[in-house]
């Protein structure tokens, strides 16, 4: 992890990862792992992967080298796990190809 990074991720978020659905088409997620995290609490608009415009209420901040898919599943402080809306992973400008961080937009 970036040692300037790691510095601005205070905060912890509870993230598991989307395995598939069960035989009534529940999800089913792995088990929950605390990450490092910096929460920033935003309205803004946004269009969603399916082209849909919806409201984000939150950015979260995570470390790139977690891997993260939009139906993963992340709890905050509070309890609450609203539906991921978006993802954006900039690329890390010394390793080319890799996420250098996680925006993800709940």
């Amino acid at each position: 992890m970036d040692p300037e990074l790691k510095t601005m991720l205070t905060e912890t978020v509870t993230h598991q990862a989307y395995l598939g659905q069960d035989g009534y088409g529940k999800p089913q997620y792995s088990s929950g792992v605390t990450v490092p995290a910096r929460v920033a609490y935003r309205t803004t608009t946004l269009v969603n992967a399916q082209g849909q415009e919806r409201t984000s209420t939150t950015v979260i901040y995570l470390d790139g080298d977690i891997a993260l898919t939009l139906r993963d599943k992340i709890t905050l402080a509070d309890g609450s796990a609203p539906a991921i809306q978006n993802i954006y992973s900039p690329t890390d400008p010394t390793q080319p190809g890799v996420p250098h961080h996680h925006e993800v937009s709940l």
